[in-house]
């Protein structure tokens, strides 16, 4: 063979070899790495939409794959608010925010979320106790009103969320479990059997913005027990499956988008929203109005504002409270609120923080 065919073979071979190489590169670039700065932090207001079906397929995975669901319509909107660990119930703090007798419980922030029935138990103003560690991401714990009476109740193990940090073809299975006694009842415990997998990373398409993103398939199975004492004997109540597809991006703190299916049904479809103004509650106190008392257990006086055009009085699930407002005297009625934390807006944009006493 001649030699300059020699030369330009080898020419070939290594230009060949440059290419593939640097294809390689740009895929692995184009990866991301979600890590505990993606995870959420105390003191935020994470905004939602709850958004129609659509006939969405979540089921798709792969590599540097293009979700286009910007035709998502909004149903209505919803917030979790992140509470930082310091401002918990006393009797929660012993356990969450104890780093001398409970330190691996230490949480970040709590959010609050729905009570429920199970049986003869009756679970009220429940908070779920959350921490981040460069780790992982899990529920530390819950406190709530058990029949009536607060408890804080520990998971041990912890249920992770995350296992930290995560990437494409990650896989994970953990397994929780708490028990709480119920004061002349007996005692509930709850089985949670997670798996993590990272099934895809690519561009996802919203209504509101376009991430990258990588995505995520959680199967949850969980078992409650009631053990009933006086009767000696109890029993179990196996969940349906639940099934969660996640999208988790570069340069966010929570899930951008959250499909759910049950039993093969999509049941919700959530996605982060960016139409709130303020997403940190310690903007709220910068807000340039003032209210007065705040605390309040009556009535609200408004200043520092010269015309109210509109005011909205949202829970921190984000939902639209009724109350009466005078717009000569710039007074609001917070009598029929229950207690608590409320976010107020003023002519759509300015915002503060509320509370509500007994």
């Amino acid at each position: 063979m001649p030699s300059y065919l020699c030369c330009v073979m080898k020419i070939s071979q290594k230009v060949f070899l440059f290419l593939i190489a640097t294809s390689y590169l740009n895929l692995l670039s184009a990866q991301i790495t979600i890590s505990e700065v993606n995870m959420p932090v105390a003191n935020m207001i994470y905004s939602y939409e709850n958004a129609l079906d659509n006939g969405i397929d979540p089921s798709s995975e792969g590599s540097d794959l293009e979700w286009d669901y910007s035709d998502l319509t909004g149903l209505n909107s919803d917030a979790d608010t992140t509470i930082d660990i310091n401002e918990a119930e006393s009797i929660f703090q012993l356990v969450f925010n104890n780093p001398v007798l409970f330190g691996d419980y230490v949480s970040d922030y709590y959010l609050s979320a729905q009570g429920f029935d199970l049986g003869g138990l009756t679970v009220e103003d429940l908070s779920n106790f959350y921490r981040t560690t460069s780790n992982s991401f899990e529920q530390t714990g819950f406190g709530a009103l058990l029949n009536g009476l607060p408890a804080p109740v520990a998971f041990n193990p912890k249920d992770v969320i995350y296992e930290l940090p995560m990437n494409y073809e990650d896989s994970t299975f953990n397994y929780a479990f708490f028990e709480a006694d119920i004061p002349g009842l007996g005692y509930w415990s709850e089985d949670i059997f997670r798996t993590n997998e990272v099934i895809g990373w690519g561009t996802l398409i919203l209504p509101d913005a376009t991430y990258e993103t990588l995505k995520v398939k959680t199967t949850l199975n969980r078992t409650d027990s009631l053990f009933i004492e006086f009767l000696g004997f109890g029993s179990n109540f196996p969940l349906p499956e639940v099934i969660e597809y996640k999208w988790l991006a570069e340069g966010e703190m929570s899930e951008v988008l959250t499909v759910t299916t049950i039993l093969g049904q999509v049941t919700n479809v959530r996605y982060l929203s960016n139409s709130m103004v303020v997403s940190s509650i310690d903007e709220l106190d910068r807000t340039p109005f003032n209210m007065f008392p705040n605390p309040s257990n009556g009535s609200v006086d408004f200043s520092g504002i010269q015309e109210i055009e509109l005011l909205e009085c949202f829970d921190l699930y984000g939902r639209r409270m009724t109350v009466q407002f005078d717009f000569n005297s710039k007074r609001m009625d917070v009598s029929s609120l229950n207690p608590g934390r409320y976010i107020v807006r003023i002519n759509g944009n300015l915002v503060q923080s509320l509370i509500v006493i007994q």
